[in-house]
């Protein structure tokens, strides 16, 4: 199926799609803050669902004239499930790089019932959500300021089948560091899906290997390969030398998901991936079959950075992909995987900032849920042409950390990031 696809979903596909998704979700959020007029918010939420609203589509801050409701952050947690747990499955799809959690709920092992990574989102889901699976793709789906970016990394969540709203999604566009410095947490995912290639391509160079031999074994019934066996015997034993050196290696590589040094468990929502605490929210669909219209996608207003060799090696892995039967699996046309942007059609976009909410850190040291009209420019910058605000990159000096004296391009003493211009400092709890 090609990645290029234009389809309006039937009502079927919709109760198809939310039957399959829907689960169980973890305790109820205690939303104290929360001071937004609930029946003007579901009117709202009405409004918004509009026909043939497909994603993805080109966000602009020009177009987020609707108000943003949410009220604080996306408050995540990362969750028990390593990136290497094998339970986590790292595919590599015709489409897309996907890591897939296990749903395991425990509420007398979990505090919110959920094993596996999940988000309080805010406004309307009341729940904290589990995260079913994360999709990489090439370049980016979804456009910013009429913009297309390398890659973008989108996570899902659950739908909760008690809300009336449809399942969160969060996108994160994806862009090359000005430095060309490499994006560590984000290596640590792609060493899991190069596991994954480089054992797919082992079994794929076995299966040579062998029709190697069996043609080998036919080919000594003629006389004149035995007469030269005769004058030569080292051939087949250099054969089978090969082949258990290859088999020797194949095994290390299934060894290799156990190879970076870090032993936390990795975070998709990490700071060096999920930028911001900020977005431009709008109602979409799914941007593959059945393109179902069920998706509230908010879409973050800073780029992850990675560097090229990154990026090289992200194409490789889609792109360059076989299985064990050394057939090509993408359907990718041109070096390309997203689907074409879809009509905006006139349905609502909303921009949050930090008049509607300031991240949880922020608020212990500014002493408020937001900032004051005028001190925009603390937590935003605004854009080139000066109409919108933006988001400031990382600001780690106002969150009580301190210089861990690293070198530009070179490992910090004690952080597990690179140090460069949008990470100069480090917090104690990366010691």
């Amino acid at each position: 199926v090609s990645a290029h696809y234009n389809h309006n979903p039937t009502s079927n596909d919709f109760a198809g799609i939310t039957g399959a998704i829907a689960g169980v979700v973890g305790r109820e959020i205690d939303d104290e803050d929360d001071d937004t007029d609930q029946a003007a918010l579901e009117e709202t939420f009405e409004t918004r669902v509009v026909e043939h609203q497909q994603s993805p589509i080109d966000v602009r801050r020009s177009l987020a004239d609707a108000q943003c409701f949410e009220y604080h952050q996306i408050r995540h947690k990362k969750g028990d499930f390593d990136v290497r747990d094998w339970l986590v499955k790292k595919q590599i799809l015709p489409n897309k790089l996907r890591l897939e959690y296990p749903q395991v709920y425990n509420e007398n092992k979990y505090s919110d019932g959920i094993g596996g990574p999940s988000a309080d989102m805010p406004k309307g889901w009341g729940h904290q959500l589990p995260v079913t699976h994360i999709d990489l793709k090439m370049p980016s789906e979804h456009w910013f300021e009429g913009r297309q970016y390398a890659a973008e990394y989108q996570i899902y969540l659950i739908q909760d089948r008690d809300s009336q709203r449809g399942a969160p999604a969060i996108s994160v566009l994806v862009d090359l560091h000005p430095y060309d410095y490499p994006n560590i947490r984000f290596q640590e995912m792609l060493n899991q899906f190069q596991v994954v290639w480089d054992s797919d391509m082992a079994d794929c160079e076995s299966m040579v290997r062998r029709r190697r031999r069996i043609m080998a074994s036919l080919a000594v019934e003629d006389e004149e390969v035995l007469d030269l066996l005769e004058r030569d015997g080292s051939w087949t034993d250099v054969l089978g030398e090969e082949d258990a050196k290859f088999e020797e290696d194949r095994s290390s590589l299934r060894r290799k998901a156990q190879d970076y040094d870090d032993d936390d468990v990795w975070d998709p929502w990490d700071e060096d991936i999920v930028t911001s605490n900020y977005f431009l929210g709008y109602e979409g669909s799914l941007t593959e079959p059945p393109c179902t219209e069920f998706l509230s996608w908010r879409v973050i207003d800073r780029p992850a950075l990675i560097s090229k060799s990154q990026l090289a090696q992200m194409k490789k892995l889609l792109f360059g992909h076989v299985d064990g039967k050394c057939r090509p699996t993408s359907n990718h046309y041109k070096g390309s995987v997203a689907r074409p942007l879809q009509p905006f059609n006139s349905r609502e976009m909303w921009q949050c900032s930090c008049r509607d909410y300031i991240g949880d850190d922020e608020r212990d040291w500014y002493g408020r849920n937001r900032c004051w009209a005028g001190d925009e420019e603390i937590f935003h910058e605004r854009t080139e042409d000066g109409l919108y605000w933006a988001s400031k990159p990382p600001q780690p000096e106002r969150v009580g950390v301190f210089d861990c004296g690293g070198v530009p391009g070179l490992m910090p003493p004690c952080c597990g990031k690179t140090y460069d211009p949008y990470h100069s400092c480090c917090s104690r709890g990366d010691c």
